[in-house]
């Protein structure tokens, strides 16, 4: 049962990270679509060059809750065999 949920943690770990990339790239994109047209092209800012009112939405959040499940998944890995619990 724990190496059930482990696969599923971190599936889900690495599907949250997944949409994250998605969703900045999709987000970035719908700004740029509403920029001025005289800027020529629209490059995607990274997360570090961001505005402080935009990083916590867009890397602080979708980052602690990635991090809270792979350190879930951390917590039910299974235990190696022969390991004594007590």
């Amino acid at each position: 049962m724990r190496r059930a949920l482990f696969i599923l943690l971190i599936c889900l770990g690495v599907a949250a990270l997944c949409l994250w990339a998605i969703g900045y790239i999709y987000i970035h994109a719908l700004a740029c679509g509403f920029a001025d047209t005289g800027q020529g092209a629209c490059r995607i800012r990274m997360p570090w060059e961001l505005v402080e009112s935009d990083r916590p939405m867009m890397v602080y959040t979708p980052l602690s809750v990635t991090l809270a499940i792979f350190g879930a998944a951390f917590l039910v890995r299974p235990r190696a065999k022969g390991t004594d619990t007590r």
